[in-house]
């Protein structure tokens, strides 16, 4: 589990979902170093029964190139969490890792097999004061 700051900001983000919703049939299944992961898990008591943890200690640095990462990182936390996706272990990937390396090995992974697909989507949200903006990447036929 990469990103600027891995599960330290990660796992108080499963719990902040699981205090705005009531977490009925939802799973979370996490890429990366259980030893940390499990440390950051019991700091948030969050319930062991929705969470499964996959361990690796690889990941994709912040500032690895896109092309580098599609060579380099078969085995990494993130490369891994596309997989679950293509096996269907998992529904979708979301990653506070690098952007650039999440596209390509998706679309590396994954392929676009929906007909006019070119690229995975991507999903943003900025706080507003009136709540949450969600933008989505525009489809090709916008």
């Amino acid at each position: 589990m990469g990103g600027d700051h891995g599960p330290s900001v990660v796992v108080p983000g499963i719990r902040s979902y699981l205090s705005a919703h009531d977490g009925e049939g939802v799973r979370f299944l996490l890429h990366g170093d259980e030893t940390q992961i499990r440390a950051h898990l019991a700091r948030c008591n969050l319930p062991a029964d929705i969470i499964d943890i996959r361990h690796t200690e690889k990941v994709v640095a912040m500032d690895e190139r896109p092309a580098q990462a599609m060579r380099r990182g078969k085995g990494s936390s993130l490369w891994n969490a596309i997989e679950a996706v293509k096996t269907g272990e998992a529904g979708g990937v979301v990653s506070a890792g690098n952007t650039g390396a999440l596209m390509a090995i998706a679309k590396l992974i994954l392929r676009m097999s929906a007909p006019g697909l070119e690229r995975p989507a991507i999903v943003a949200s900025w706080p507003t004061f009136k709540g949450c903006l969600l933008y989505t990447s525009p489809s090709p036929r916008d």
